[in-house]
């Protein structure tokens, strides 16, 4: 319509500019030119705001069309699952629902550097119960020694955090520290040198409950980017920051002139 009305605007600017000029020369009345020559500029006027109207709907119609975009929609819901389909995280972003499993809690939020999207992160909250079960469930299969199972997790309290201690053998342990959520901190295993192959499974199993984002066949490049896997550390504490989670490790020789090896995992709050 818009179109329409330019073309007959021009015309009749056109026509009444001619007919002005021709009744002009010869002395006649220039009122019709005059009256085509404004007709004309009425149309003209019109016909500019209906088009100019016209882009700027076409323009938000779009805009309209990109928020409800499938793709944003589902990127609005994240699923994190390992290598054999075991569910890791579910991220949400604000306003989404989703069935979240029953127990899992969202302490953290995680930032979408692709889409700068920020999610609600749901996860099984790390507490001592469930580091127990899922602890004992793995070293059933690559640890053959029953001494290496979890019977049971005291919490005692503490002047700062609340903690728990898992004696194994007389130098084998591990020491949870818990947040004010009563969710596991830092877990700081205690190794003694006789057990090398228990010692690496230990760590892998910790690996595998506190930072299960990590592959599992990346294990031990990490050992050994952080220095569990070597001797070259003596009495010193390495400490290595991977995607927001500390490890420590140190090295020291006991008082029977054996190694003993001290690996520490801290979480973000």
């Amino acid at each position: 319509m818009g179109k329409i009305t330019l073309v007959l605007g021009l015309i009749l600017v056109l026509v009444g500019g001619y007919q002005t000029s021709t009744s002009f020369k010869e002395r006649q009345s220039l009122t019709i030119g005059v009256v085509l020559v404004g007709l004309g500029v009425v149309l003209l006027i019109v016909a500019g705001f209906t088009m100019n109207t016209s882009s700027k709907v076409e323009k938000k119609d779009k805009i309209e069309v990109v928020s409800e975009n499938e793709e944003d929609l589902e990127d609005s819901v994240q699923i994190i699952e390992n290598d054999e389909g075991k569910l890791l995280e579910i991220r949400l972003a604000e306003g989404e629902e989703y069935d979240i499993p029953e127990g899992w809690t969202s302490n953290t939020k995680y930032l979408d550097a692709s889409t700068g999207k920020w999610f609600d992160v749901y996860k099984q909250p790390l507490t001592p119960e469930y580091f127990k079960e899922r602890f004992n469930e793995l070293s059933k299969v690559n640890l053959v020694d029953d001494t290496l199972l979890i019977e049971d997790i005291v919490i005692e309290p503490g002047e700062v955090n609340d903690v728990f201690q898992i004696l194994f053998r007389e130098e084998t342990q591990i020491i949870g520290t818990l947040n004010d959520l009563g969710e596991i901190k830092i877990l700081t295993a205690l190794l003694e040198d006789d057990y090398v192959y228990d010692n690496v499974e230990i760590a892998r199993n910790i690996l595998k409950i506190a930072t299960p984002l990590v592959k599992e066949e990346s294990h031990f490049d990490l050992l050994d980017e952080i220095g569990f896997l070597t001797t070259d550390y003596l009495d010193e504490v390495v400490v290595t920051t991977l995607d927001d989670v500390e490890y420590r490790v140190e090295l020291k020789i006991t008082e029977d002139e054996n190694y003993s090896t001290i690996f520490q995992i801290i979480l973000s709050e």
